[in-house]
């Protein structure tokens, strides 16, 4: 080369190679890093699809060669914008530019910069490394969160979610989680251009006439049996004595008198053991349940989900670690029994394993791991009642596999939700409950008559909502449009005879249905005050004019009072005969709507209209 290099363009007309930066690499192994040079404010480079005059670009040579794939759209460097406060920008190896921006403060904001001058909408990509990150998004007016709590070990793009302009503000501001596990180095942002999708409806359409329909029930003729544990409940409160001490929270969680809690996290054994110890922590589980008063009596589904961060992961890689797993839990079951003195109703063994083990070809593995913990656990209690394993979803072969393997068994449990798609319109998700949630379970049910060798199992749905993603939000988990959507799968196991369904989950501000962090009661809520209540027992058969936009619950309780709920799944007003013909002599009448909640529903005689997106509850007692 000489002593120095020169780059050429070749001939013709047009418009000549856009030349960004060059790496003068050692040896053919050497690998060229970010630091090696620095790319060209404001450069357009075809490798990465950038946008031509885009401001605060500097992502060096490693981008420039294609190293560090980039979605389309406006790049910007996190150390272009000069970070201050706690904020500082550090070498490291991998980042774009040889450098990123990381903060030691709890909930800093980490990153931010303008929003590019033209586009109404965006998505939003992250490249970053550590812990989970928020993005602040004006909601209505209001600065909120956006929480992606992805984790990232190596660099990683996150593709958020599809933000208009409005929502962003002038600048998109991105911030750090709490405490020393929830750092996180921030390398760089795209703003990809895109077009922002609607997202489906909360209330109806007033441009849809009202439309008469045809509803009758047949009281004399019965349909199903609802079991009261078809409204059952996550909870994970209990779990931080701390958090489950809230007054307000604990008489809210009391007054809907579920009747089944299951007690569910990711972090459960980690919640409650000791790493030091390698054992439960007995008083924190003690002073768990003691601060629970919203649980009363209900019967308590206890989840063993997997092994405790001190003892393995997820995959267990030798039967040592599974005999230590299984005698750990063993040793819970007599802890709940002599120190926390509360029964528990069911020992669901394991949560969503089967993927894991699946692709690393050990099934076999992990039926021997279920089998080894049912007999720890049947050895502490002969009568306990001993189940699993909570599949991801009920794929026939996962429960094939486990009905022939697993012996000791009483019931059998899965999970299913109605989408990924946050924009995913409310008529595709109810047709779901049918064709998805439906359908899967029928699957399980044919199964455990196909390979239960004969036992009689009990079946539970332990996990169900509308989205089984948490992030984005889905609002839907919060409004009536889900309550509906609840109901309908509620119905749906009930009529399929599935012994019991646990709501994923009762408190949270993504996922939860029923109460959010502030204590502010949901749509549901109120649904699930009323299944309890009026919903369980003999289901009557019924009739609808067209189940696409109206379904109807008839249900005659153990005590001869009857109630009924009418699902209308209609983006628009349905008319309806005369309540009395439905329920002659109803008592209660309330209903959940787009405008809230109405616990005391005037209904005129004759014909009456059920608003679009609605439920509403008939009782005679």
């Amino acid at each position: 080369m000489g002593e120095t290099l020169r780059v050429i363009r070749g001939g013709g007309g047009g418009q000549g190679p856009v030349l960004d930066a060059v790496v003068f690499a050692g040896d053919e192994n050497f690998t060229p890093t970010a630091s090696t040079g620095t790319a060209s404010t404001g450069a357009a480079r075809t490798e990465a699809k950038l946008d031509t005059g885009a401001s605060n670009i500097n992502e060096g040579a490693a981008l420039a060669l294609g190293m560090i794939k980039a979605p389309s759209g406006t790049f910007v460097e996190a150390e272009a914008n000069k970070p201050g406060g706690t904020n500082k920008i550090v070498e490291i190896e991998g980042a774009s530019g040889g450098r990123a921006v990381t903060s030691s403060a709890d909930y800093q904001t980490v990153f931010q910069a303008p929003i590019p001058a033209t586009g109404d909408a965006f998505r939003i990509y992250v490249r970053h490394k550590g812990g989970p990150f928020s993005l602040k998004i004006n909601n209505a007016g209001k600065s909120s969160d956006r929480w992606f709590f992805r984790k990232a070990p190596e660099w990683t793009w996150t593709e958020t979610d599809t933000f208009s302009r409005e929502e962003l503000g002038p600048q998109l501001r991105i911030g750090r989680g709490a405490g020393e596990d929830k750092t996180i180095f921030l390398d760089a942002v795209v703003f990809a251009p895109d077009v922002k999708r609607a997202l489906p409806a909360d209330r109806p359409d007033p441009a849809i006439a009202p439309k008469t329909i045809a509803a009758t029930i047949d009281w004399n003729k019965a349909a199903a049996t609802v079991s009261p544990l078809v409204w059952g409940i996550n909870e994970h409160q209990i779990l931080d004595p701390k958090g489950a001490t809230d007054p307000k929270f604990q008489q809210l969680l009391g007054s809907l008198n579920v009747p089944l809690i299951r007690i569910h996290n990711a972090g459960f054994m980690d919640a409650w053991t000791d790493a030091k110890t390698r054992d439960w922590d007995v008083e924190k589980i003690k002073a768990g349940f003691a601060a629970s008063t919203g649980y009363g009596n209900t019967p308590v589904m206890m989840n063993l989900t997997w092994a405790p961060k001190w003892l393995g992961t997820k995959l267990l890689t030798s039967e040592a670690q599974e005999d230590e797993l299984a005698a750990l839990w063993g040793r819970l079951v007599k802890i709940m029994r002599d120190d926390v003195k509360r029964p528990v109703a069911y020992w669901e063994v394991i949560n969503e394993l089967e993927g894991t083990y699946e692709k690393a070809g050990k099934l076999d593995a992990l039926w021997r791991l279920y089998n080894k913990s049912a007999a720890a656990i049947r050895k502490a209690d002969p009568n306990a009642r001993i189940g699993g394993a909570a599949f991801t979803y009920a794929k026939p072969s996962w429960i094939a596999g486990f009905l022939q393997n697993c012996d000791d068994v009483q019931f059998l449990s899965w999970h299913n939700y109605g989408t990924g798609d946050l924009y995913q319109s409310n008529e595709k998700l109810f047709s779901g409950v049918d064709s998805n949630v439906g359908a899967l379970a029928k699957g399980a049910l044919e199964a455990v008559q196909k390979f239960g060798k004969g036992r009689r199992l009990e079946t539970f749905l332990t996990e169900t909502n509308v989205k089984y993603t948490w992030d984005p939000y889905e609002r839907r988990h919060q409004n009536q449009v889900g309550s509906i959507f609840q109901a309908l799968v509620v119905k749906k196991m009930a009529e399929l005879g599935v012994t019991g369904v646990t709501l994923w989950q009762q408190r949270g501000d993504a996922y939860g249905s029923l109460i959010n962090n502030k204590n502010e009661t949901f749509p549901s809520f109120h649904l699930y005050g009323w299944g309890p209540k009026y919903l369980s027992g003999k289901m009557a058969a019924a009739t609808s004019g067209d189940e696409t936009l109206l379904e109807i619950m008839p249900v005659t309780r153990a005590n001869g009072q009857k109630a009924v709920l009418l699902l209308n799944k209609a983006n628009h007003t349905l008319i309806l005969p005369a309540a009395k013909t439905l329920l002659p002599g109803f008592k209660t009448a309330q209903q959940l709507n787009a405008e809230g909640v109405q616990t005391d529903l005037k209904i005129a005689e004759g014909a009456f209209s059920l608003p679009g997106y609605s439920l509403t509850l008939l009782a005679s007692g």
